[in-house]
């Protein structure tokens, strides 16, 4: 969404746009190789808990309004 916002704004927004994409599919790849690389040291169980504790967690310092 970003994207299509600064390609309408700018002068070449097909360069904008696909320069956008590209960034997104880098970033999307280096997070599956970080990803994969982390599986093999926590157990998924872990991160389950941590991902439901973290999301408890910033749900209260939401609703108190401390972020």
């Amino acid at each position: 969404m970003v994207g299509i916002g600064i390609s309408a704004k700018s002068g070449k927004p097909v360069s904008v746009w696909f320069g956008s994409v590209c960034a997104y599919a880098v970033v999307t790849i280096i997070s599956v190789f970080i990803g994969t690389a982390f599986a093999k040291f926590i157990k998924p169980d872990l991160i389950r808990y941590l991902g439901g504790t973290l999301f408890i967690v910033i749900g209260i310092l939401i609703f108190l309004k401390l972020i």
